[in-house]
């Protein structure tokens, strides 16, 4: 009796220390059960307190942002209010200018065109040009048909040896600067001096110009005299064509204005195709964006051209270093994006030509040249493409040495120029200007 007594008390003492044990991790998990929901609860005001800032600083961002869209549509308009203003004033201006000139007795008013607004149009035709370069080199093949008569002309004048050409074509980042190059020697050529707004009346001009037009030694005279007069008569027959055609224009339906003119770019315009776009693997369609893009090129060319004849200065395009000398470095600047080293200085291809005006539109200060548009040059040296000659290859070459060779034989028997639905253009050693 007594041992199971001890036994019990011994079972009692081991339930109870159990229990207290048990009752101790109890008060553990309590306390750090209430250490978790403090810390959740300290976690859940910080993350309202942050949700609450942001949202204030959203509204505030809102409310601001359509603050400075009203500020901006006030600004908008205020900006065209000026614009027109400064528009209207600009043609008072000129009208005053004129009725100043003839109250004076002097030569009529030649058309007014600043070197700002002269600069900003061939800014704009050099800027459309690099876009359409930049667009053929990464959506065409990047093919060009030396059999062309605008290749021989510009193509092989820019860059004489194939293999070179080759590695310009087969370039990314070459060839934008190359077609860029192609495009303006055929708008200084074909488009530049050449009267192609005047329509039918441009085979009168280009006479009447090759003709009067001053010696070059005629130019060292004192004052210029002979080459302002020269630039003011054409400025004058200019205005009093565009004057008539307008006039043509408004009272009946001429028969040749608007055809010559668009057959003579049309003209340029396939011819350009055919060098560079003979095969275009996009289609036709690409082929007509492509079409439309030269052409509105085309017609910007023509306008900047109408331009320059109505006022009485001198503008020269320029795609020989040699002969900026006169205005130091600044009168060339490297290709955007493209550093040389110092070693690397030489000028291995002209992308755009200089533009260079002599004389004030007012048909004055004829001793007086201004660089308006500088000429843009890469320094990068081009390797030519390694080829291996297949019979194929030679075979090739032979033919197109014949075909060239037919091809100058047919040009000389026809003479200096050619005729193309019954127009007459100038080849490339006839002066156009």
């Amino acid at each position: 009796m007594r041992d199971e007594c001890k036994q019990l008390r011994r079972d009692l003492n081991r339930q109870s220390m159990a229990r207290e044990g048990a009752e101790m991790e109890l008060r553990e998990q309590n306390e750090r059960l209430a250490y978790l929901r403090q810390t959740a609860n300290t976690e859940l005001r910080k993350r309202n307190s942050e949700l609450a800032d942001s949202r204030r600083a959203v509204e505030a961002g809102l409310i601001e942002n359509n603050e400075l869209k009203r500020l901006r549509e006030e600004v908008e308009i205020e900006l065209g209010k000026k614009s027109n203003e400064c528009e209207s004033i600009r043609k008072r201006w000129k009208q005053t200018a004129r009725k100043l000139g003839m109250a004076k007795g002097q030569s009529p008013a030649f058309y007014q065109i600043t070197d700002r607004e002269l600069t900003q149009l061939a800014e704009q035709l050099k800027y459309d040009i690099s876009n359409f370069s930049i667009s053929y080199s990464e959506t065409t093949s990047r093919e060009v048909d030396s059999r062309s008569d605008f290749y021989r002309a510009y193509l092989a004048d820019i860059v004489p040896n194939k293999e070179i050409l080759k590695s310009y074509l087969s370039s990314e980042t070459e060839c934008p600067g190359l077609i860029q190059a192609f495009m303006w020697h055929v708008i200084i050529e074909q488009v530049f001096n050449c009267a192609l707004w005047a329509g039918e009346g441009r085979k009168y001009i280009l006479g009447l110009q090759k003709i009067l037009r001053p010696d070059e030694a005629q130019e060292g005279q004192p004052g210029h005299q002979v080459e302002r007069k020269f630039y003011q008569w054409r400025a004058t027959t200019a205005a009093l064509i565009l004057e008539a055609l307008n006039q043509t224009t408004e009272t009946t339906t001429h028969p040749h204005r608007p055809s010559q003119t668009r057959m003579y770019k049309e003209y340029i315009l396939d011819q350009i195709c055919d060098t560079i776009l003979p095969q275009t693997r996009d289609g036709q369609s690409q082929m007509k964006s492509y079409r439309e893009d030269i052409l509105e090129i085309l017609d910007e060319a023509v306008a900047l051209d109408r331009d320059i004849s109505r006022q009485a200065a001198r503008v020269d395009w320029f795609t020989q270093s040699s002969k900026l000398a006169v205005f130091g470095q600044e009168s060339i600047q490297l290709r955007k994006g493209e550093v040389v080293s110092e070693t690397q200085r030489n000028i291995t291809l002209i992308i755009a030509p200089a533009m260079v005006k002599t004389g004030r539109s007012t048909g004055e200060d004829f001793d007086v040249k201004n660089l308006l548009v500088p000429m843009e040059v890469s320094c990068t040296p081009i390797m030519p493409t390694p080829t291996t000659r297949s019979p194929l290859s030679r075979l090739s070459e032979g033919c197109q040495r014949t075909w060239d060779f037919l091809k100058g034989t047919w040009d000389f028997l026809k003479g200096t120029s050619y005729s193309l639905k019954g127009i007459s253009y100038p080849s490339k050693g006839e002066d156009a200007s």
